[in-house]
């Protein structure tokens, strides 16, 4: 790096590189007078870029004084290799007002995305307490940077000694995607299947654990598989699986829907979903249902 910048007249007072806790580089670099954005992103970042071989941004920049005159403060560091986009559709049961089903999404500090979804026992408002506990727990432990097995047994733990023995009960279904390497790690608990597809083709993420409340020590499957440019990933609220009565079947449905129809707009596919469950049970929805869609791509 001081050779690139020696290379194009940059001057600089210090370059310090370093490794964070995931092993991804940092640069700091100390200029030996101000500049702006601009210079950072269009003269600096390329030669960044070309002396590390990686796809660095600009993730802090300062113009300060010492009493010496005028430097500047420039951190860069690597960028994701991948975006993640998703939408949701939710549709409460057929005569309630309030949806069983809770769910959240986002980018967390460590580089991983994370969308997590959860199915409180029953439908109306007691579920939806139920669910809405159990995400914003989840969503709380995963941000102040606890793995998200021990998240999952806290919440667990909390679930069971704070509702009683009729409304403890609901899924967690969650999906953290490293945003750097494309690594997609799915646990589950209690939840139903998970498509995920690629180039016209369908895999299924399954899964038979207990729902959260049920065990001292919750059983959690985890399932790893790798994402890439592209690719979908669909989540469901069990109520969209069981709407024919027969879960085979509504997942069959999907599974064909998926792999004939090229349609890749994420609100467009969630909606065709929700529509088709409903359709097959006289337009109504027979029970609270939740459908995720999140669309992988290169940045």
């Amino acid at each position: 790096v001081k050779k690139a910048l020696d290379r194009s007249g940059i001057h600089f007072l210090n370059v310090f590189c370093m490794e964070d806790k995931s092993r991804r580089l940092n640069i700091k670099i100390v200029l030996s007078s101000s500049c702006n954005k601009d210079f950072c992103n269009n003269k600096l970042l390329p030669l960044i870029n070309s002396a590390t071989g990686l796809n660095m941004s600009v993730c802090h920049y300062e113009d300060t004084e010492n009493g010496q005159g005028d430097f500047s403060i420039v951190i860069f560091a690597e960028s994701p290799k991948f975006e993640i986009l998703t939408y949701a559709e939710s549709q409460c049961k057929h005569g309630e007002n309030s949806n069983g089903d809770s769910y959240g999404y986002g980018k967390l500090l460590d580089g991983m995305y994370m969308v997590v979804l959860s199915d409180g026992m029953g439908s109306g408002p007691e579920a939806s307490g139920e669910s809405k506990a159990a995400v914003k727990l989840i969503e709380k432990f995963a941000t102040a940077g606890f793995s998200r097995e021990v998240a999952v047994n806290t919440v667990n733990s909390i679930m069971t000694m704070k509702f009683s023995e009729e409304e403890k009960f609901s899924t967690l279904d969650i999906a953290n995607i490293d945003t750097y390497t494309g690594q997609l790690t799915m646990m589950k608990v209690g939840a139903v299947s998970t498509f995920i597809k690629r180039a016209g083709k369908v895999e299924i993420i399954n899964s038979k654990t207990l729902p959260m409340g049920v065990l001292d020590k919750v059983d959690i499957d985890v399932t790893q598989k790798k994402v890439m440019d592209g690719d979908l990933l669909i989540m469901f609220s069990d109520g969209v699986l069981e709407c024919e009565g027969n879960t085979d079947l509504m997942e069959n449905w999907i599974l064909n829907y998926l792999e004939e129809d090229e349609e890749e707009d994420i609100s467009k596919i969630a909606k065709k979903i929700i529509d088709r469950a409903k359709e097959v049970n006289n337009g109504k929805a027979k029970d609270d249902m939740t459908v995720i869609v999140s669309k992988v791509s290169a940045s």
